[in-house]
């Protein structure tokens, strides 16, 4: 079985796992010195094909329907990220791939093209066979203030219409994902405020569309502007022990207060911060006890196993086993 961890990340963790009144609660408390290098490890197979990308058409925007303050409509900009077996992206490989959604989080109002910013995920995800969408939110960033929910539930609407729209694609003859897409199988990523977007959107998805979500997954989630996860759907949360931005817990508190209706983690890295799980982010005051390289390691490991079980449906992975050490690499 495929592991995609560096082995030395997994030392001494077994004395970390908690049982909370009948659920699990992993807290992965990961030291300093037991973080080694993983050069040379193989802590996650290659890339399965070419990545390959796709843009959404320039001129497209989406009307809001159920947000409150703010404005009427914003751009619709998108990136997707797919997998191929060619030198030319053109020729589909004939599968139906499950569809993920990317929601970034609010890094600042003058820098753009903040939905390019989590490479390190979207690639890693379509390497496995997903077709990942990341959105572009910095549409709704000036949205700031109490009065509009700081632009959370305009985000979350913006996800919804980001599933809508690549269902469309999926039926439309002559799209690029013309019959591509696996229809009943959506997962969601969310940073910071993306992270508190997917929540929204979710929980709205299940009065507004009824889309198939089968799994969210949130680093370091804004737990304002939404109520904690109510619909059914399994989430795994990341947050980091110095997180410089919501340093005073908030990720853990929108997922604790979430339903216990549906499989749930909560993995708290000691030594991760805020930005680090982005491309190139950075936050001045913020300070890190974990490199970037090694965020992004965790990042891509935890989510895509999460998504692996409850997503894809493979169960290529034990959670438990392989985060407590009890499946070694390679096993």
């Amino acid at each position: 079985m495929l592991v995609p961890y560096c082995l030395n990340m997994f030392q001494g963790l077994r004395q970390c796992v908690r049982s909370l009144g009948g659920w699990m609660a992993l807290l992965t408390l990961i030291s300093f010195s037991e973080l080694q290098s993983c050069e040379n490890q193989g802590p996650e197979p290659p890339p399965y094909g070419k990545i390959c990308t796709w843009d959404v058409p320039v001129g497209e925007r989406y009307a809001f329907r159920n947000t409150v303050g703010g404005p009427d409509s914003a751009n619709f900009i998108g990136r997707v990220y797919q997998r191929s077996f060619t030198e030319d992206c053109k020729i589909a490989d004939g599968q139906k791939h499950p569809l993920v959604i990317v929601a970034h989080g609010r890094i600042a109002i003058n820098v753009p093209n903040n939905y390019l910013g989590m490479t390190y995920l979207t690639n890693h995800l379509a390497s496995w066979g997903d077709l990942v969408f990341s959105l572009n939110l910095d549409v709704v960033n000036a949205l700031q203030g109490a009065e509009n929910e700081y632009g959370i539930p305009h985000r979350g609407e913006l996800i919804l219409h980001a599933i809508d729209y690549m269902f469309l694609q999926n039926r439309t003859p002559g799209s690029r994902f013309f019959q591509q897409i696996d229809t009943t199988k959506v997962a969601l990523v969310g940073h910071s405020r993306g992270g508190g977007a997917v929540i929204y959107a979710a929980n709205a998805n299940e009065t507004f569309r009824r889309h198939p979500i089968k799994a969210v997954a949130t680093l370091s989630p804004a737990n304002f502007g939404t109520t904690p996860l109510q619909a059914p759907v399994p989430h795994i949360c990341l947050y980091g022990s110095w997180d410089g931005d919501l340093y005073e817990g908030q990720g853990p508190d929108l997922w604790a207060r979430g339903t216990r209706n549906a499989p749930r983690e909560l993995v708290e890295i000691y030594g991760a911060n805020h930005y680090f799980f982005t491309d190139k982010a950075q936050f001045t005051p913020e300070s890190a006890e974990i490199s970037r390289a090694d965020h992004h390691l965790l990042a891509k490991g935890m989510v895509n196993a999460w998504f692996d079980r409850y997503l894809r449906e493979k169960n290529s992975f034990e959670w438990g086993q392989y985060l407590t050490g009890d499946i070694k690499l390679g096993k």
